[in-house]
């Protein structure tokens, strides 16, 4: 059953995210633990209570929702930060940076999902290889609400003491202010234009205050990263959004490592 494999795999990134993390730096290690407490709340409110999407058959399930679900929202969160924070970009474009990498990730993770039955999505406007536009929408929002939080604290008040362990988890309800504002107004937007052309427009600009926190040019591609997700989409299109053979797994590897060769040395403005 493919599922196993997926579970020990996410699990075992989960693992090493935390025990580097916490290795290194206990604000990075508390920020891997805060952000899949959030990530499985986030599930857990949706399928309760949103029932925009249904999960299929897990080894290790709470309520509906597969646990290992809640540990990449940990990695993938945590390790967008980091990455956005090693390139050279000014401190208040990493939200938006960070958002893009993480929300392109799922870009290429929820299509294959899509098809493999994992999960189900049940909104009226499923138009991305059957996953709805508003979810990654959605992604934007949260982790870019999520990650400003850590930065402004960060920066104000340094990462000292309880400080390093307390304020990760206070980018839980910056988060759920931040997609709790916002929705209203997508959901207004979703009505005249649909979730396509507002997702685009939000991906846009995200990407565009990205390029703009650059301090110089040359490090232009890696602001332009989150567009390679795209390119890897392509087999996905190509084969169909239900006919899903099991090299895309390797490409969906590739987007991970891809998506992380951004941990550069910084060098740039802060």
């Amino acid at each position: 059953m493919d599922t196993i494999w997926v579970e020990g795999f996410v699990f075992g990134l989960f693992g090493l995210a935390v025990v580097t993390g916490f290795r290194g730096d206990v604000h990075r290690g508390a920020t891997v633990l805060a952000a899949s407490s959030f990530g499985l709340l986030v599930e857990l409110y949706f399928l309760t209570f949103a029932q925009g999407y249904a999960y299929g058959e897990f080894t290790l399930m709470l309520h509906g929702a597969p646990l290992w679900v809640a540990a990449g929202w940990g990695f993938i969160l945590a390790w967008s930060l980091e990455a956005a924070e090693r390139l050279p970009i000014r401190r208040w474009g990493v939200p938006f940076v960070a958002a893009c990498m993480a929300t392109g990730l799922d870009l290429m993770l929820d299509p294959i999902a899509e098809a493999r039955g994992w999960w189900h999505w049940k909104r009226p406007d499923p138009g991305f290889f059957g996953v709805s536009y508003d979810n990654f929408s959605g992604w934007l929002v949260l982790v870019a609400s999520f990650v400003g939080a850590q930065v402004a604290l960060t920066a104000r008040f340094g990462t000292a003491g309880w400080r390093a362990v307390v304020f990760p988890f206070l980018g839980i309800p910056a988060a759920i202010v931040g997609v709790v504002g916002v929705q209203p107004l997508l959901e207004a937007a979703y009505r005249r234009v649909g979730e396509g052309p507002v997702f685009l427009a939000l991906w846009t600009l995200f990407l565009a205050v990205g390029l703009g926190a650059h301090g110089r040019w040359p490090v232009l591609p890696g602001a332009l990263l989150p567009l390679a997700f795209f390119v890897l989409l392509v087999p996905v299109g190509a084969m169909g959004p239900f006919q899903v053979h099991t090299e895309l797994y390797g490409v969906f590897a590739a987007s991970l490592a891809f998506g992380f060769a951004t941990w550069l040395p910084r060098t740039g403005p802060s």
